[in-house]
């Protein structure tokens, strides 16, 4: 199969904007302009396990619905504070045994 010289054009321009690219990164990193990837993007921190726990645990925790617990998010300062990992309606959401803790204590009706 014979390559068209617009194939070949393409094929020749992506090669050198690639190079001149890895070039000017390359320039940029020896002359300590750009510091590397893992300085510029820290790795979010979750909790851990022992001292986060999801909606149905949370829910479970309180001694409430998981719908009960997604409807105070919605009416800040009603619930307890959480964590959302994303922009997502469907973002995962945390809450920390703490924070549980901390709203069970100022709930009205709640003797904890």
């Amino acid at each position: 199969m014979e390559r068209s010289l617009l194939d070949v054009l393409v094929e020749t321009i992506a090669r050198q904007v690639a190079e001149a690219v890895a070039r000017e990164v390359r320039s940029r990193l020896e002359g300590g302009q750009v510091p590397p990837v893992a300085q510029t993007a820290p790795a979010r921190q979750q909790p851990s396990s022992a001292e986060s726990l999801t909606t149905s645990q949370a829910a479970a925790f309180l001694g409430v619905s998981k719908r009960t617990l997604e409807g105070w998010r919605e009416v800040p300062g009603s619930g307890p504070d959480f964590m959302k990992y994303g922009d997502s309606p469907r973002a995962r959401v945390m809450y920390k045994r703490s924070a549980l803790t901390e709203f069970q204590r100022r709930r009205p009706g709640n003797p904890v």
